[in-house]
């Protein structure tokens, strides 16, 4: 027997219309999500921002993205059913400002903060850890490098620098105590590590551990220039390390006179000026060196070894003060009063630290400088102030 509608014929007009309806308002509420994403994230309109790819762009669907049980790739045991990827506001876990920090390679969700009174904490997705480092006194940490087997380097005023694991830190005998260095950055890659601060002091690790210091010497001059001796005094800003020391950069500050990038190369050093001294530098794993400063003015800039190119697109920006990237097409830069901005390889684009919309409490956005930026990928980034932190990722 054939089964008959239970809608009478005349009711059924309405049932299309109202069908249609709810399908259109789905629609424009799907669109209205896409583009509430798109503002809050800062992808500045590029069509690309917006899809999902391979090479590192945000996913314009993290706002609504969740996460199956057993999916944390922190490998903690928090459960992550409901989490979504979206910005939280934090109080950074140290007793005074914080000053900086690192990634911890190969743990996403984890991250080293330094900052006042010699304190440091490791930041995961469950919570964070303060440490403290004996004989370190209440110097202020400003850097700090995490190597791929999980030990930390951090360095800062009073001559200290420390290398850590876990719970046990202890400071490098080898510096030492007076004249009082104030180390300024520290990086490295496969064993070797680097610590540069004011006054030109620089420091490297050997891959055998032992900790020896380096005259850094100009032999060579950039892009066709003469070599030129730094003067006396100069301070070392930055510092960048590739292929197990073999690739080492440091950013100078030359007070009135600028600032320089410095290459090591056999025998020496090559000098590239700069008219700004940058800030902080970062190699991306391509070979292109991105450089970060200014104090009023922007200077976003980066080097292939034969060019040095502006980035176009900062002409409202103020001052940059960190720039770190995850791979050659997704950089972040920091700047000042809390502007935040991101290169794709192609054009750089605003990125606005911002709760998500409808949040009960909303967060102000940042307004102070954001001395650090710290991204394990696209869906993984720790911004740092003074005073607060700032985490794009997963949240419960």
């Amino acid at each position: 027997m054939q089964r008959q509608s239970s809608t009478s014929p005349s009711a059924r007009p309405w049932v299309a219309i109202l069908s249609a309806a709810w399908v259109g308002s789905r629609r424009a509420a799907l669109f209205a999500s896409a583009m509430v994403f798109t503002l809050a994230f800062g992808c500045g309109g590029e069509p690309e921002d917006a899809k999902a790819d391979a090479k590192g762009d945000v996913d314009a669907e993290d706002t609504a993205k969740t996460v199956d049980a057993g999916a944390d790739s922190a490998g903690d045991a928090a459960d992550t059913i409901g989490w979504t990827v979206k910005w939280t506001q934090s109080a950074p876990p140290l007793p005074g400002e914080a000053h900086g920090g690192a990634i911890v390679p190969g743990q996403p969700g984890h991250f080293v903060l330094v900052g006042e009174q010699a304190a440091v904490a490791v930041v995961t997705p469950t919570g964070t850890q303060l440490h403290s480092i004996p004989g370190a006194g209440s110097a202020n940490l400003h850097a700090a490098y995490v190597g791929a087997n999980g030990e930390a380097v951090v360095g800062g005023s009073h001559s200290v620098l420390a290398t850590g694991v876990g719970d046990e830190w202890q400071l490098v005998a080898a510096i030492p105590p007076t004249p009082p260095a104030t180390f300024r950055a520290v990086d490295g890659h496969g064993g070797s590590v680097w610590a540069v601060g004011n006054d030109g002091v620089a420091w490297r690790r050997d891959d055998k551990g032992v900790w020896l210091s380096e005259a850094v010497s100009v032999t060579e001059g950039a892009a066709g220039a003469p070599a030129a001796a730094l003067p006396p005094g100069a301070d070392f800003t930055a510092v960048a390390v590739a292929e197990a020391g073999k690739v080492v950069y440091v950013g100078v500050d030359l007070g009135n006179e600028g600032g320089a990038l410095l290459e090591k190369v056999e025998g020496g050093w090559r000098r590239l000026a700069l008219q700004v001294a940058p800030a902080q530098v970062w190699r991306a794993p391509g070979g292109v060196v991105y450089l970060a400063g200014g104090a009023l003015e922007p200077f976003v800039a980066r080097w292939d070894g034969a060019k040095l190119e502006q980035l176009p697109g900062l002409q409202w920006s103020l001052g940059f003060r960190s720039v770190r990237g995850a791979a050659d097409n997704l950089v972040f830069f920091g700047a000042r009063k809390g502007q935040l901005r991101r290169f794709d390889g192609k054009a750089v684009s605003v990125v606005d630290v911002a709760p998500p919309v409808g949040t009960p409490k909303p967060f102000p956005a940042p307004s102070a400088d954001l001395l650090a930026v710290l991204p394990h990928g696209p869906d993984d980034v720790l911004v740092v102030t003074a005073f607060y932190t700032y985490r794009y990722g997963l949240q419960p």
